[in-house]
């Protein structure tokens, strides 16, 4: 019985991320922190992360126009695919949300980087793309639901190296005017 009931709520899952990847977004902005953001979405996944599991919030943000609720979904899946391929791995994960300032080019850049495999040179392009995922049983659209809601906040999500050696995404957003 538990097996079926974890299999309905993978494939209700499924369902969920591409009715978010289909769905034409209606956003409501305002002005909201990032920083915030990150923190309000990393509570949240408290009880759903691996035992141990850090989520290190550090750097300089500012705020931006957005969508607090689509911002949010954007942080929990950058935050949930960093501690599932951490676990995946083998590794306590441990992820750092970085923010930066170019005051220059009036932009936001926040990483949220972790300490896990990493993701290949020849598949950080493709990360974004609908439906592509190395993992088992994971669906291909958590990364692709985060470009998206990136580019509806006229920004970008651009895959990487971490410091740590694991993954890394950084994302830009234009400040608020």
């Amino acid at each position: 019985m538990e097996g079926i009931r974890q299999e309905a709520d993978a494939l209700g899952q499924v369902v969920t991320n591409f009715l978010n990847f289909a769905r034409p977004e209606k956003p409501t902005f305002a002005l909201v922190a990032p920083a915030a953001i990150a923190r309000r979405a990393g509570d949240e996944l408290r009880h759903e992360l691996p035992a141990g599991t850090t989520v290190t919030i550090t750097g300089e943000f500012a705020d931006i126009e957005g969508d607090e609720v689509l911002l949010r979904q954007m942080f929990g899946n950058l935050l949930r695919n960093a501690a599932e391929a951490c676990a995946a791995a083998g590794t306590t994960p441990a992820i750092v949300v970085d923010g930066r300032l170019d005051r220059a080019r009036r932009v936001c850049t926040v990483t949220v980087s972790d300490n896990g495999p990493g993701i290949p040179a020849a598949d950080r392009e493709r990360v974004f793309q609908p439906f592509y995922t190395k993992r088992t049983g994971g669906t291909g659209l958590g990364l692709a639901v985060v470009q998206k809601i990136a580019v509806v906040h006229n920004g970008r999500a651009v895959a990487g190296a971490s410091p740590a050696g694991g993954a890394s995404i950084e994302l830009t957003f234009p400040l608020a005017t």
